[in-house]
């Protein structure tokens, strides 16, 4: 591929000590058009030369046939609910055939709903639904047309809901033909969290531009001043620029108009009159051209993406050749250029201003109350021709509250279709809006039950305010439950046990008073009842719950979803005191699908999966597929992000480490956008132990050294948190502070104890075989042999065959060998067939070194080859070198490479291989799966490789021959 040569100063685009940026941009752009995605944040202060940049690149790809999709956001977008992906994408599904092919995709139907280019009265999709299906558009786009360069500029003012979407794009681009190319001022306002995620993302590169050196200065003015500039005059235009190449370029505008000579007599002139040269050559041209000009230059800068010639000539009261005329001035100046807008219900030309910098300094130039005026006048005129209310609206939050309720109105409109969209941060800032406008009069409440469910996916402080007024106002018992349930999930997030207890008893006592005889009524009592006992067991440092759970373990299953509630709250409070009938109780509550269905019930949903996973139940992985793809069809983002956090838990006990990292790594992002204390803490629990496991310690101590985890544990108050702080001792442990370790771990036990839980269940958190390794590894063997025993005691009680073989392991570490081998022979027919291959490669590790030491060396050989499958399969990789090790000392001649065949295949691989077999492409195995096409290529790749085939067509001939 071949690229523009560097810039000549004539018509192609100047930019000046680039080459570094430019060779990366070209790198990149390579390998999009040979199929190998990446993201690319140019970062840097207003007038660099980002968007210089984006062009430029654009302009190379375009030249070399590939596809540019772009869109630049600007202020007054950033109420616009995905207006980045709509800029992009709007022309194309804007055509009739196009958007018809489409609506004949129901995967894509949430996608054009929120670009607006299908009646969104119709659809209402989760938040997680509208980010998979324009996923699946970009995926689409790319199979229709080939590789696509997606060019986001300005970013920092780009609306939330776009940025969510950037987000989750930027890790599945691995395996797609695309370049996602962005640009970004340095963050300092409300675009301060979502940008900086995207630039912190390890899959992000980000080029910052810095300014020009003085040399690169001088050359500018060489070619842009009419006589060479003397070196005093160069230094004072380099020092007031700051070597911002817009600047100058603005500098050098404003001398051609002033006269002024490039002397050195005149460098005093620079560094006076000649600061701020933006707005003065604005002033300037302000002041020597015609009113109209002016009029039509301000009313382009209030109207923003609206500005088209007649909008302008309606609020200028000029005639639309007369705008015409003076647009065409302002494009002389180099201010304004006219574009072609595409959104997906219209296409429009609209008056541009040429750089962001050049709209601030008109618009700047507009009194207060005068802009006030302009922005309500152009709210009216987009209403009155009939554009959507977003239009209308992104006028109306530039204007302080008027009291209007026609304003309201619109405001209330635009955030509850943003809310549909999938577009809850831009619909909750619309929604509050309405409110300080005074809200529709007659529907106060329906406001609040707007905000609030708009709160509910990414602010769970303002969700609790919203619903406590709600309950301030509503008086019907059946209504106040409801509400009551809402808060109660919100305040289970947030650790507010008494005033759960408080709200909850208070709902329950006026049900029971008002006689609710309905079915919605009974679900409500039984999941309200159910979460009331439960709750005060999670809270570290609570009290001893006052009501025990036996009453409820005792009765027939409670019919409805409240039942399935008070089943699932009970098996997980049953998990940590070890009782072998949580499972069963955990597997009724998720029989079909009326928990997965009912309202509000994640957390119990949560619950009974994470029973289930640490009874390595085999009905947990089919049944997190399903959840998963119900929330790619309908569902929120933290729907998502629990299911992924679970498949997460699920990797990681069957020893997937790869898998199990990027399944927390996507639950981690999801959760975080979700606002979902209980998720984050397993995401980044299960990202910590996949590190650990693979023995990256500089992986795991980055996951646990993050802000997010220093605050869940610092300000703990779920004993989900205690995990975290297991991984915190592990990493310890690994690097060899042992009696440091040994001494957390014993303190974590006994946190994990003095709950209300009483926690002891291994499955949950082994302390003790922490404690007990590092115990023995500093001498202290009768202690460790003590809490080995412990230890083997809960989780025989326990029944999972993890805790029992990891136990036993643990047991046989503290005696001599004769009585070790009985032990580690068990541990290893436990886990044998179980979930925990990782595990058991530990256990034939520690089998084959004693039976080595015992002169038993075949047999050591046996399950030291054994062991050493097992933990490259795993990607265990210094596990692995360990084992290579010992099965040397023991006579053996370790393979250069894993063991092949079916058996050594991870059920993730067995999943794509056979999927790939049926002749699924890798998309839609990424797709059915819920995995990057790159992922997909990596387990391909490790099919290929464990079977000895090399087309996917050979697949299942090879497992029938291996068979």
């Amino acid at each position: 591929m071949r690229f523009p040569g560097p810039p000549d100063g004539s018509e192609e685009i100047r930019i000046l000590e680039r080459n570094g940026e430019r060779s990366a941009l070209e790198r990149f752009l390579r390998g999009t058009a040979e199929g190998a995605g990446r993201a690319v944040l140019v970062e840097g202060a207003p007038g660099i030369g980002k968007s210089t940049l984006l062009h430029w690149a654009a302009a190379a790809a375009s030249g070399e046939g590939l596809n540019v999709l772009r869109a630049r956001s600007t202020e007054m977008e950033r109420r616009f609910a995905f207006g980045i992906v709509r800029q992009m994408f709007g022309d194309i599904v804007r055509h009739a055939d196009g958007r018809e092919s489409w609506l004949r995709a129901a995967d894509l139907v949430p996608a054009l709903a929120a670009l607006g280019s299908v009646d969104d009265e119709r659809f209402s999709e989760g938040d997680f639904a509208v980010l998979h299906s324009l996923h699946q558009l970009v995926v689409r786009y790319t199979e229709a047309h080939g590789p696509v360069v997606l060019v986001a500029d300005d970013a920092h003012w780009g609306d939330s809901a776009s940025l969510r979407f950037l987000a989750y794009l930027l890790p599945r681009l691995g395996g797609l033909p695309v370049l996602l190319l962005m640009s970004s001022r340095i963050p300092t306002g409300p675009e301060a969290v979502a940008v900086p995620q995207l630039a912190q993302d390890p899959d992000c590169e980000v080029v910052r531009l810095r300014p020009l050196s003085l040399s690169a200065a001088e050359d500018f003015l060489r070619v842009s001043l009419t006589r060479p500039a003397e070196p005093e005059f160069v230094d004072a235009c380099h020092a007031v620029s700051g070597g911002n190449p817009y600047l100058l370029t603005e500098l050098v505008r404003v001398l051609s108009a002033e006269g002024i000579e490039p002397t050195a007599a005149n460098a005093p002139w620079v560094t006076g009159p000649g600061v701020g040269a933006v707005h003065r050559r604005v002033a300037l041209w302000l002041q020597r051209h015609t009113e109209s000009a002016g009029d039509v230059a301000r009313a382009a800068a209030v109207l923003g993406p609206d500005a088209s010639l007649g909008r302008i000539g309606a609020m200028t009261g000029l005639a639309v050749v007369d705008v015409a005329r003076a647009v065409q001035t302002l494009e002389q100046m180099e201010f304004v250029r006219q574009v072609r807008t595409h959104c997906p219900t219209r296409s429009e030309t609209v008056v541009e201003f040429v750089h962001p910098l050049v709209r601030a300094a008109v618009y700047e130039s507009v009194g207060l109350d005068e802009r006030i005026r302009a922005h309500l006048a152009a709210a009216d005129l987009l209403r009155a021709e009939g554009l959507s209310a977003e239009h209308a609206a992104a006028h109306l939050m530039s204007t302080p509250g008027a009291g209007s309720p026609e304003h309201a109105a619109v405001l209330h409109r635009a955030g509850t279709d943003a809310l549909r969209r999938g577009a809850p941060q831009v619909a909750l800032d619309l929604l509050r809006r309405c409110r300080a406008e005074g809200g529709p009069a007659d529907r106060h409440t329906a406001l609040l039950g707007d905000l609030a469910a708009a709160a509910e996916l990414v602010d769970t402080t303002a969700t609790l305010g919203y619903l406590r007024e709600m309950l301030a106002l509503t008086t019907d018992p059946l209504e106040r439950a409801v509400v009551t349930a809402r808060a109660g999930i919100a305040l289970f997030n947030t650790g507010g046990w008494e005033e759960f207890r408080s709200l909850t008893e208070q709902s329950l006592r006026e049900l029971a008073a008002a006689a609710v005889d309905s079915d919605l009524a009974r679900a409500l009592e039984d999941a309200m009842q159910a979460s009331m006992v439960t709750a005060d067991y999670f809270a570290v440092g609570g009290s001893a719950p006052p009501q025990p759970l036996q009453g409820f373990r005792e009765e027939p299953p409670r019919p409805g979803w409240g039942g399935r509630v008070l089943d699932a709250l009970v098996a997980t409070v049953d998990l940590h005191s070890c009782r072998a009938d949580a499972p069963a109780r955990a597997r009724r509550a998720l029989a079909g699908d009326e928990l997965l269905l009912a309202w509000g019930a994640d957390g119990a949903v949560s619950a009974a999966w994470f029973t289930l996973i640490a009874a390595e139940d085999v009905s947990v992985p089919p049944r997190l597929d399903a959840a998963l793809e119900r929330a790619g069809r309908h569902g929120a983002l933290r729907n998502a992000a629990a299911a992924r956090s679970a498949r997460a838990l699920v990797a990681l006990r069957r020893g997937e480490l790869p898998t199990a990292a990027a399944e927390a790594k996507e639950a981690a992002r999801a959760a975080s956008a979700a606002n979902n204390h209980v998720i984050t803490v397993v995401a980044h629990h299960a990202m910590a132990e996949a590190a650990l496991d693979r023995d990256d310690l500089a992986a795991a101590e980055a996951v646990l050294s993050t802000d997010i985890v220093r605050d869940i544990v610092e300000g703990s108050f779920s004993v989900y948190s205690l995990v975290l702080k297991g991984s915190s001792c592990r990493l310890l442990q690994a690097r060899g502070h042992l009696q440091e370790a040994a001494d957390r771990w014993l303190e974590l036990g006994a946190e994990y104890a003095a709950t209300p839980l009483a926690g002891r269940n291994p499955a949950f958190l082994p302390w003790r075989t922490g404690a007990a390794a590092c115990l023995r590894a500093t001498g202290a063997i009768r202690e460790a042999r003590r809490l080995a025993e412990q230890d083997l005691a809960a989780a025989r009680q326990w029944e999972a065959p993890s805790p029992i073989g990891r136990a036993l392991r643990s047991l046989a570490s503290t005696l001599p060998a004769a009585d070790a081998l009985p032990l580690l022979a068990e541990s290893a027919d436990v886990l044998q067939h179980s979930w925990a291959r990782l595990e058991y490669a530990r256990t034939l590790h520690a089998q084959g070194v004693v039976l080595r030491d015992r002169g038993s060396r075949s047999d050591a050989r046996k399950a030291l080859e054994s062991g050493l499958a097992l933990s490259q399969a795993c990607g265990a990789v210094h596990l692995a070198e360990r084992i290579r090790v010992d099965l040397r000392l023991a006579g053996g001649r370790p393979p250069r490479t894993g063991v092949l065949g079916v058996d050594s295949l991870t059920p993730r691989e067995r999943r794509v291989g056979d999927l790939a077999a049926a002749g699924r492409s890798n998309q839609e195995i990424s797709e059915v799966l819920f995995i990057t096409p790159k992922t997909v290529e990596t387990h391909l790749a490790a099919v290929y490789r464990k079977l000895t085939v090399t087309r996917r067509e050979l697949i299942a001939r090879g497992t029938v021959e291996e068979a």
